[in-house]
């Protein structure tokens, strides 16, 4: 559902743009861009209630806050967060990536 969502926001930004750009040359193009930026406020509005819901003022996911995401006894800049990523409950199916890739090794 998240995914879906998502796409759909994404699409409704995408929609608003290039009808606000038709509506130049074809008037009734506007009044469907602004129906998509109509939707895409909404879904981002959702959003945001959403993230007050469950993680109040801090920064987070929607799941955990962005304090309890970072790696333990590592430099600040070796932190990576990544923007518009899954959330914790998709992060194993998500392929959203930031920065050089982090790879843990046990050692015994």
């Amino acid at each position: 559902m998240a995914k879906f969502a998502d796409q759909g926001y994404h699409g409704s930004i995408k929609c608003a743009i290039v009808g606000g750009l038709v509506g130049f040359f074809r008037h009734p193009a506007w009044g469907v861009a602004a129906e998509c930026a109509k939707l895409a406020a909404q879904l981002n509005g959702y959003d945001e209630v959403y993230k007050r819901l469950t993680v109040g003022g801090d920064i987070g996911d929607g799941i955990v806050l962005l304090g309890s995401q970072m790696y333990p006894a590592v430099s600040s800049e070796l932190q990576f967060t990544i923007a518009d990523g899954d959330s914790h409950v998709g992060v194993l199916r998500g392929t959203d990536m930031s920065g050089p890739v982090v790879i843990l090794v046990a050692v015994q």
